[in-house]
């Protein structure tokens, strides 16, 4: 499992090389770096404003005494969209950005849900 995770972020890296070669031969270094800060700021004020309004979610539904399961998982998505801006290039921040949607956001935790379904079996005793 570590093997496979060092060779996707090995490969994410790479990726990440190309694109950003590739955007400074069409538009500059400049204007690449630029782009660059200018996407993970926005996307940091986007990612906290989002952050803030799933932390509201959670606290509300705790205060009904409801379980905050789709506002926690909102949060993680939320959080994992916030460490993919940290790391500069454009398929990263791509992916963040596409996070920060909520459509998105359901989509992925409905798939992550399925997933979680799939490998944990319940037990009940009599």
């Amino acid at each position: 499992m570590a093997l496979v995770l060092a060779l996707i972020l090995v490969a994410l890296a790479v990726v990440e090389i190309f694109v950003i070669v590739q955007v400074v031969h069409a538009i500059g270094v400049l204007l690449t770096v630029a782009l660059l800060i200018l996407v993970s700021v926005v996307g940091a004020r986007i990612c906290a404003h989002s952050g803030l309004a799933a932390v509201r979610r959670f606290r509300t539904q705790m205060a009904e005494r409801r379980m905050p399961g789709m506002a926690l998982l909102d949060g993680v998505w939320i959080l994992l969209a916030g460490a993919l801006l940290i790391v500069p290039g454009f398929v990263t921040d791509g992916f963040a950005l596409l996070l920060l949607l909520p459509p998105v956001r359901r989509g992925a935790s409905r798939l992550a849900r399925a997933a979680l379904a799939r490998r944990v079996s319940t037990i009940v005793w009599p």
